[in-house]
């Protein structure tokens, strides 16, 4: 392994900082790891959600990547620098849906060659996890290609649906709850992150009451990382 060092890839620093504190206490929950890294619970609770799909192949794949490496051109045959891409935490995080797949370590694998090599933004890498969520293989994804958003501008009418089909959404949990997000503050840009931070919640008590309880200190804590005064009862 290399001792390649960046801060804009802090988050990988952190995430071997989380994998040392669990081996110290396993059956902390996410409150007790945040106080003990000083990291904010949401944040944990991703890079716990992170952890088992970025195996050390897949950190040192990111970690080279940031790392320029000196070369020949082989259009002039002169000494360059190949130029460096550096992983951001929010680009990091889309990846997260792909340890629902049968191999999540084939995909996120094949998603990292694909992003590193075309070095694509936050936007396309949640596009092209959508594809490889869908079957669809990565050596196709073409980020100029048109895609449908998932999502359309809230409207300033009753019921403010983020629904692209009004039709669609009727009795269904998910959009219920993205229409509630964005009538208590949420911002409509957000409601993606919001959505995975939500369905990611995962409590190490099998006690109702704490779970509720370690529930209520996430909500309120993700809410105010999104900017939303909210006390949840």
């Amino acid at each position: 392994m290399s001792n390649i060092k960046s801060e804009s890839l802090v988050w990988l620093d952190n995430l071997a900082a989380l994998g040392a504190q669990l081996q110290k206490t396993p059956s902390a929950t996410h409150a007790q790891l945040a106080d003990a890294l000083n990291l904010k619970r949401p944040y944990v609770s991703l890079l716990l959600a992170l952890q088992p799909i970025l195996d050390p192949t897949a950190i040192e794949k990111v970690r080279l990547a940031a790392s320029p490496k000196s070369g020949i051109s082989s259009h002039s045959g002169t000494q360059a620098a190949t130029i460096s891409f550096t992983l951001s935490f929010n680009c990091a995080k889309a990846l997260i849906p792909l340890g629902k797949t049968a191999d999540p370590s084939k995909a996120v694998h094949s998603a990292l060659d694909t992003i590193l090599s075309q070095r694509l933004a936050p936007k396309h890498i949640a596009a092209l996890v959508d594809e490889l969520m869908n079957g669809k293989p990565a050596e196709t994804f073409d980020p100029k290609a048109k895609r449908p958003k998932p999502l359309r501008k809230v409207q300033d009418k009753p019921g403010r649906h983020v629904s692209n089909n009004d039709d669609d959404y009727e009795g269904s949990a998910t959009w219920a709850l993205l229409n509630y997000l964005v009538e208590v503050g949420v911002k409509p840009t957000d409601l993606r992150g919001v959505y995975f931070e939500l369905m990611d919640f995962q409590s190490r008590s099998k006690d109702k009451t704490t779970y509720l309880k370690e529930l209520r200190v996430y909500l309120e804590n993700m809410f105010e990382h999104y900017g939303v005064n909210i006390k949840i009862k």
